[in-house]
């Protein structure tokens, strides 16, 4: 009886070795299917990575323009005594996201159709994503225009339009000079 007892107990170990051994197996074939699969989505990643390579400037001057935006407007609501809200600096982040996804989505619709067409008639690649990045960066620069204006009391635009019109009385003024010689 004992000697069945022991043949039992040996015959247990083994079978819970065979399982040990499956549930080991298991997580190797596991494993190996998760770096397989890491593997696969960044390769992936960096193939569409690299697809949008030529645009990769125009994503930087983007945020580089709505992160001077949002200083200048930080510091312009403390200017005016605004409290500030990290809610309202989330919307930055959505920002952010929306104009780099839609100029994204411009550069895909340029490769695909627009640069085509446009080719036919300039030489000038990527027009379409040009011109909505140009769009883009306008609109962060007269919201920065504004931020400065409440910060030091005059906007920068003013300050442009009066040194041209100064340039101008100057040049009119040498013009009449010289026509009265």
């Amino acid at each position: 009886m004992k000697q069945y007892t022991l043949v039992g107990t040996v015959a247990q170990k083994e079978k819970e070795l065979k399982e040990k051994e499956l549930k080991v197996g298991d997580r190797f074939m596991l494993n190996s299917i998760l770096v397989a699969m890491k593997t696969y989505i960044v390769s992936t990643l960096t193939v569409i990575a690299c697809f949008f390579i030529p645009i990769k400037p125009l994503i930087g001057i983007i945020v580089m323009c709505i992160g001077f935006d949002t200083i200048t407007g930080i510091i312009s609501a403390k200017k005016r005594g605004v409290k500030f809200e990290s809610k309202k600096f989330g919307r930055v982040i959505t920002k952010t996201f929306i104009f780099v996804s839609a100029l994204l989505g411009v550069f895909v619709l340029d490769i695909l159709l627009l640069n085509k067409i446009v080719l036919n008639f300039t030489s000038f690649n990527y027009l379409a994503t040009y011109l909505f990045c140009g769009v883009v960066v306008f609109n962060e620069l007269v919201s920065i225009d504004e931020n400065i204006g409440v910060i030091t009391g005059t906007r920068i635009s003013k300050r442009f339009t009066d040194m041209l019109n100064a340039f101008k009385t100057t040049k009119d003024k040498i013009n009449n000079a010289r026509n009265n010689d």
